[in-house]
């Protein structure tokens, strides 16, 4: 049977298509993570967290929500060591940082974790490594301009390895270098710098200045690009290495100044970013020129995103953030039409020829028919 989907998939490319909508948070939502197999989503805000299958759609059971540890502000998933269970780790508006395990039964959570750091100040920043020849690190970023460094140890122990007070920087992102040394990257809040402190004492080891303020921060797998959220009037990205502007992604002026979460997408070909009224942007990246504009919502604020890149497809996921609003979720996937090996390249050109082929046949069959009623037809106005 032809097939147009995957005909149009391979000749023309692929637009994001609405999969799933998501409902469960009565409040807004502040943050989400994909697992590494893009199989479970992690969403948590002003009601606590839960945890999606996104082959089913459906909520797993995770630990009651507790209003003392207070709203949901950062989450991300971690390896732990020496272990294959997905686990979560999240940070929330009164310091707790917390971490849940899935358990033997999948599907089902338990918490290892719930710890107050600090003086307390709201978690506004979260990374994590992992190194297989020695263990998983925790960075951790406050509003009260701390940056903590953990070693976890895959069970219920949180060992501290720094803390700093980097006065004036409230640190919105932050990420880890690409070295033996696990140094760590932050991203100022209203200083619009990244800093880059030392992995075993905190020292600022050099400063970029980037803009003159940034919602969001994130860097592409590669650490080639360093892709901001302005604040003002769309999204901007700079040179890692250098810390050089490269190219704007303007999308309008906001009806009110307030942080949009940005990410890569499509393998950093693309870049995604959140807005105050209702849409998600979507961008080239090398031309800066605008892809799509996915509507999540009428009107109101979808500052929360992430992306994900699996071999089939790439997902991206939109979360309305508005207090006083239910903090809906929506699924968007497209097809990866460009493939990066050469055998799935191989596999993409057989596949097109397939398709063609069965063009052609389709074509011919359809001529033979009409060549064929075409002779009856003449065949009974001669007779």
């Amino acid at each position: 049977m032809f097939d147009w989907l995957r005909f149009r998939a391979l000749t023309m490319g692929d637009r994001y298509k609405s999969i799933r909508t998501l409902r469960g948070h009565n409040r807004g939502v502040m943050a989400v993570d994909l697992t590494g197999d893009g199989t479970l989503l992690a969403s948590g805000g002003i009601d606590g967290v839960k945890v999606w299958d996104l082959r089913s759609g459906t909520s797993l059971s995770t630990p009651a929500y507790r209003s003392s540890v207070g709203p949901t502000s950062k989450l991300l998933w971690i390896t732990a060591p020496a272990s294959d269970r997905h686990t979560l780790c999240y940070g929330t508006g009164l310091g707790y940082l917390c971490i849940w395990m899935e358990n033997s039964h999948r599907g089902v959570f338990s918490e290892l974790c719930s710890k107050r750091l600090g003086d307390g100040g709201e978690i506004t920043a979260l990374a994590s490594v992992h190194n297989k020849t020695a263990d998983t690190r925790i960075a951790v970023g406050t509003r009260t301009f701390i940056i903590q460094v953990y070693q976890y140890n895959g069970r219920d122990d949180l060992l501290p390895i720094f803390s700093v007070r980097m006065h004036g920087v409230i640190p919105i992102a932050i990420a880890f270098t690409a070295t033996k040394a696990r140094d760590v990257h932050v991203f100022g809040l209203h200083d619009g710098a990244m800093h880059t402190v030392g992995g075993k004492d905190g020292k600022i080891l050099q400063t970029k200045q980037l803009a003159r303020q940034m919602g969001h921060a994130c860097l592409d797998a590669k650490r080639e690009y360093v892709l901001i959220d302005n604040i003002e009037d769309g999204f901007d990205m700079f040179d890692f290495e250098k810390g050089i502007f490269i190219r704007s992604f303007p999308t309008g002026i906001p009806g009110r100044f307030l942080p949009r979460q940005v990410a890569f997408a499509e393998k950093a070909r693309a870049i995604v970013g959140g807005s105050d009224h209702g849409s998600i942007y979507v961008f080239e990246r090398k031309t800066g020129a605008p892809l799509e504009v996915l509507r999540h919502v009428e009107s109101g604020l979808v500052q929360t995103v992430a992306a994900f890149d699996g071999e089939e497809c790439t997902t991206i996921v939109g979360a309305a953030s508005c207090s006083s609003a239910r903090g809906t979720i929506q699924i968007w996937q497209k097809r990866a039409v460009c493939r990066s090996t050469p055998a799935a390249r191989r596999f993409s050109i057989l596949e097109l020829f397939r398709v063609l082929w069965q063009s052609i046949m389709i074509a011919a069959t359809l001529t033979f028919i009409y060549q064929n009623v075409q002779v009856q037809v003449s065949t009974r106005s001669a007779g």
